[in-house]
């Protein structure tokens, strides 16, 4: 987790909001308690976690995201009456998982229109939730995260659906009837792939190594390295 200078002008801004909370949470003295106590302590948790080591920094990213949530939830409209209360984080495991290996264990959501962190956060946000009586392992939630891509937590050699990289960058910022953009990190594509599992269209390859992205100094200018695409282009219509 970093704590660079985009993130410290966000949280500038969100320190704003503190003594001038959104309507939904000024009008409900408790609603602006909560708002500007869980935005405070996020703010303090993930500060805290860009400057600790890999131990502890998951419990603090945590417990940050937890009072986000509290905040956003209390702050928004469309949450009448105590919706806006949260309880219970939302995502459980199974107990005999625990036993197995760390990639096996067997997640659960609870179950829609709960009260419940994830759950209520989830519908809030329009973001989709899984079934309540399906089981997701977690490696599975773990390569939902782009940062993880090159950090599987079970073996490399295994097939794995990692996020893609748009370059948003390189986008045309003339109106385009049609928008075409660069995406990378695609697994291998298409004919008789070494690893695949005939009929299944399911790859045991590691994915491309990530190409190198920053910024490079030419004389008094400064240009961003464009990454290495698979040699495939998506356009978008």
């Amino acid at each position: 987790m970093e704590m660079n200078d985009t993130a410290a002008a966000a949280w500038e801004k969100l320190r704003g909001t503190r003594w001038s909370p959104p309507r939904a949470a000024s009008d409900d003295p408790a609603r602006r308690r909560t708002y500007v106590f869980a935005l405070e302590q996020a703010e303090q948790m993930f500060r805290a976690a860009a400057t600790v080591g890999v131990a502890t920094r998951p419990l603090q990213v945590f417990y940050g995201l937890s009072q986000a949530g509290r905040a956003i939830a209390a702050a928004a409209a469309v949450l009448v009456g105590d919706g806006w209360e949260l309880s219970g984080h939302g995502i459980r495991c199974d107990p005999g998982s625990l036993r197995g290996p760390l990639p096996h264990i067997q997640l659960q959501a609870a179950k829609p229109g709960g009260k419940t962190s994830f759950v209520r956060l989830s519908e809030l946000l329009g973001s989709p939730l899984w079934a309540d009586s399906q089981q997701v392992t977690l490696s599975d939630l773990w390569d939902c995260l782009p940062d993880n891509r090159l950090y599987p937590l079970r073996d490399p050699s295994g097939s794995r659906t990692t996020s893609l990289y748009v370059d948003y960058l390189s986008m045309y910022a003339e109106p385009h009837p049609l928008i075409s953009v660069p995406v990378a990190y695609f697994p291998p594509l298409g004919g008789e792939l070494p690893g695949q599992q005939q009929g299944t269209g399911r790859l045991h390859e590691p994915v491309p190594r990530r190409p190198a992205l920053g910024l490079v100094s030419q004389g008094q200018r400064r240009t961003r390295r464009r990454p290495r695409l698979h040699p495939a282009r998506r356009r978008l219509g």
